[in-house]
């Protein structure tokens, strides 16, 4: 039995010094906008309809964009392609930016910070550049996809 209590205390010590000098995990990025989205709407108070929207088109954004680099389901509505090596987390970045962006120029500043801190920790290179262009046809495409989709009509 005390031998038992003194390996299970062992394992313990070492699964503790394992976790605690393992390197803390990047936020995932889809999350890190779906958060910065929220956030927008609570501090302007935009009502749930036009959140709503705001969030569709960020989310198809940037799942068209991931889509075009892993194949792996049918395309919403656009025909991206891209390289098998495009950065993945730049290229849902740079979409869910510019789509945000696109709704809600007067946040140009903070909306910029945020994808610079998006940005940072990817290498820089060819598979960062080619997502970064990769998210910005993504996000362009859905944009137009959107502009005369009548929710900008009043209601009567």
């Amino acid at each position: 039995m005390k031998n038992s209590s003194w390996t299970i205390f062992r394992l313990s010590l070492i699964v503790t010094l394992l976790a605690a000098s393992a390197p803390l995990a990047r936020a995932d990025v889809i999350m890190d906008w779906n958060a910065k989205a929220d956030a927008i709407a609570t501090e302007k108070q935009i009502l749930p309809a036009p959140h709503s929207r705001a969030l569709s088109m960020m989310h198809v954004a940037m799942f068209e964009a991931v889509n075009a680099i892993d194949r792996r389901y049918a395309p919403y509505k656009l025909a991206l392609s891209a390289d098998r090596s495009t950065s993945r987390e730049a290229a849902a970045a740079v979409a869910a930016h510019d789509v945000l962006l696109s709704l809600y120029p007067d946040l140009k500043p903070e909306l910029d910070a945020a994808l610079t801190s998006s940005l940072v920790p990817i290498a820089d290179g060819e598979s960062k550049i080619a997502g970064i262009g990769l998210g910005k046809e993504a996000a362009m495409q859905i944009i137009a996809l959107r502009e005369n989709d009548g929710s900008a009509a009043l209601e009567t």
